[in-house]
């Protein structure tokens, strides 16, 4: 009842009545024990089942018990203890004990252990084929970056592979920008008979796009249309075509799908997507005039005011991103280091120094933060160096010396201008900036 209930109070209230009792035979019975470390880890007492687990003794533990215990440490951050108590486990592990121990790994990034794991599941017949250990173990490669270990359990399970395992790799690769091997799985897809879902043509529409594959994907187009209408109904498709016709440079394409896409259906992303293609494609203005259609139904976040500032950034259109930056209400985005660094970086590109400094002034005395400061004075020395700008230059390095903040980076980015006799001194920085990092 106290496990069902979990009753803490009552469980230790029990739990003490046992521990008070004179019967040596109900202390130590091994039932009662796991019962017990059964309603603490239901309540969430984690040090008190530890505890428990600890006092059962080994030849009366057995396999829920390690498993039990391990979940309990998994669902509590504590993969450490989790992979530890499988390396000294004496007992012969089923699926579960895989599972958690190969979620331990994967959530604490140990590879190496994973990979140990992984060579005891291949020496165990019982388990080898094991569908979701074969699918854990490649969830584990492929979110701890080793896409040769995933690649090779997917090619050893081939027969098992459905369209989670398919889609997982399709993702890694485009990760990878090996947009060929997404196409390539697809064929395989098809060969092995995998039926896909929408989320399979969500990722080789994006490897289209990034490919820059049009004829590719207006195939898949064609294919969605023909084959899963079902899947175009869905805005996440809509949004990847979107994508995958504006990256190609098909704008006319994009408009045509966006006016078919009816207003409540659309979402932020789908407004995004759409003001990236006009951005791509050198049509700055129509991305300010859609930004100004979307905020009649959507409250811009963080991401779009940097996507809509990036834009005037790009297409130097100072005036329209001093309106869209004095329109901004919440305090939370107006005081935005990286919102401010692109404002910084309008201004600087446009020769406006004064306004971009003043900039980085407001934002000193709204934040006093220095570790931002000089990155936002290393943007506007890097844009002084890159337009030749060599008073405004020096005049920045000579702030940056000043604030004791210069590094490596803002050295080399400021030799490339300076006479022979200025890059002398230059070293004579580095030299202190050496001598500073041995210090520590």
């Amino acid at each position: 009842i106290c496990m069902d209930e979990k009753d803490l109070q009552w469980g230790r209230k029990v739990h003490d009545i046992i521990s008070q009792s004179s019967d040596n035979k109900l202390k130590s019975n091994e039932k009662l024990q796991s019962m017990l470390m059964s309603m603490y880890i239901k309540c969430g007492d984690v040090e008190e089942a530890e505890k428990i687990f600890l006092q059962i003794k080994d030849q009366n533990k057995n396999i829920v018990d390690y498993n039990s215990i391990m979940k309990c440490y998994n669902n509590n951050n504590l993969y450490e203890k989790t992979i530890k108590l499988y390396q000294k486990n004496d007992i012969q592990p089923d699926h579960v004990t895989y599972i958690l121990v190969l979620q331990a790994c994967r959530d604490s990034q140990m590879l190496e252990d994973g990979k140990s794991v992984h060579f005891d599941i291949s020496q165990d017949p019982l388990y080898r084929t094991h569908r979701e250990i074969y699918n854990l173990l490649l969830d584990m490669y492929l979110k701890l970056n080793d896409l040769k270990s995933a690649e090779e359990i997917f090619i050893q399970m081939r027969n098992q592979n459905n369209v989670i395992s398919f889609t997982s790799m399709m993702k890694a690769y485009n990760k990878e920008n090996y947009f060929d091997h997404t196409l390539q799985l697809y064929k395989q897809m098809i060969v092995d008979k995998v039926k896909p879902d929408h989320t399979v043509y969500q990722y080789l529409l994006q490897a289209c796009a990034d490919g820059n594959f049009l004829d590719k994907g207006t195939l898949f187009h064609t294919e969605l249309i023909q084959n899963y209408p079902a899947f175009l109904e869905r805005i996440e498709i809509q949004n990847s075509l979107l994508n995958m016709y504006g990256k190609c440079k098909q704008v006319k394409k994009c408009e045509q799908l966006f006016n078919r896409i009816p207003l409540d259906k659309r979402d932020i992303i789908t407004y995004c997507t759409m003001i990236t293609v006009y951005d791509l494609n050198d049509q700055g203005k129509n991305a300010l005039q859609l930004f100004e259609q979307m905020k009649r139904y959507f409250s811009p976040t963080h991401d779009v005011y940097v996507l809509i500032l990036n834009t005037c950034l790009h297409h130097k259109f100072v005036q329209e991103a001093k309106q869209i930056f004095n329109s901004i209400t919440d305090k939370k985005h107006k005081n935005n280091a990286q919102i401010i660094t692109i404002m910084i970086e309008i201004f600087a590109c446009s020769n406006l120094w004064f306004d971009a400094e003043l900039f980085i002034i407001n934002y000193e005395l709204e934040n006093g933060t220095e570790k931002l400061d000089h990155s936002m004075y290393c943007t506007l020395l890097s844009i002084a160096c890159l337009t030749h700008s060599i008073e405004q230059a020096r005049n920045l390095f000579k702030r940056l010396k000043y604030m004791r903040t210069l590094t490596q980076l803002d050295l080399t980015i400021y030799q490339g201008l300076m006479k022979d006799d200025e890059r002398a001194l230059l070293e004579d920085e580095r030299d202190k900036i050496r001598k500073q990092k041995t210090m520590y």
